[in-house]
């Protein structure tokens, strides 16, 4: 285990930071519900970012659809365009 305030390295974590005001809430077409839960479009245990730029919120269903899948290049392309009618 880890001590608290060590420096092990930039993977040693899987914690993000308190999302600020604009932090990303978007959802896969066609839920309608909430994003309740955050995500890692990348994911952490394949080598993704824990940014904000690569995360997301998602319904607990689609998150555990998901899983740890890594995205296709139509999916960045398709949640880049959602992300610029913010």
């Amino acid at each position: 285990m880890i001590p608290p305030g060590s420096s092990a390295g930039p993977r040693s974590s899987n914690s993000c930071a308190r999302p600020t005001a604009g932090a990303s809430t978007n959802r896969p077409s066609g839920s309608g519900a909430p994003g309740t839960e955050a995500d890692h479009i990348h994911p952490w245990s394949r080598g993704g970012a824990t940014e904000l730029w690569n995360g997301q919120m998602l319904c607990r269903r689609h998150n555990r659809r998901k899983s740890n899948r890594v995205p296709s290049p139509l999916y960045h392309w398709r949640l880049a365009r959602r992300r610029k009618k913010y």
